[in-house]
């Protein structure tokens, strides 16, 4: 299986496990590609500075959960994806509130992290053709009806001509 070049960020705050996950999700992604943290201020500074496609998220930490974690994701970056880790397969009915790509528990397996990746894969590829639509209104379409000041061009008027032509 060819390796992914996509961004992945995983947050655990138990550094023997981060460790195994970084591993295990290396066999489908390129390892440039991983980033690690293990607390909510290194996790806010690569989520801020990183375009990050798909969050593996432990549900428990000492300074934050993955609940709060999945919310800030949902609102501040909507097309990055998530997976809930845990060693507490309990907390897996109220996670799909937050509607996350996938639940796992820990440690991670192998096989399991196969079927994951071929879900995002999915996701993402279910938004492909709107994103196909966007970038040819945005290239093709858009600039046509700009006028030269950058302003949406009316049938009747745009500033900064005198007169339509």
């Amino acid at each position: 299986m060819k390796k992914k070049q996509i961004q992945v960020l995983i947050i655990d705050d138990e550094p023997v496990v981060l460790e195994e996950s970084r591993r295990k999700i290396a066999v489908y992604v390129e390892e440039q590609g991983i980033y690690t943290a293990s607390d909510s201020e290194k996790v806010m500074s690569i989520l801020a500075s990183t375009p990050v496609d798909l969050v593996f998220i432990d549900m428990q930490m000492p300074d934050t959960d993955g609940f709060a974690i999945a919310s800030y994701i949902q609102s501040a970056l909507p097309e990055t994806r998530y997976v809930f880790l845990t060693g507490h397969a309990e907390l897996g009915a109220k996670s799909y509130e937050y509607e996350p790509l996938d639940f796992l528990c820990k440690p991670l397996d192998v096989l399991r992290l196969q079927k994951t990746f071929e879900r995002f894969e999915k996701s993402r590829g279910a938004t492909a053709p709107i994103r196909r639509l966007l970038m040819t209104i945005c290239t093709w379409i858009l600039p046509l009806w700009l006028c030269p000041s950058g302003w949406v061009q009316t049938r009747a008027w745009c500033p900064g001509k005198r007169s339509l032509q």
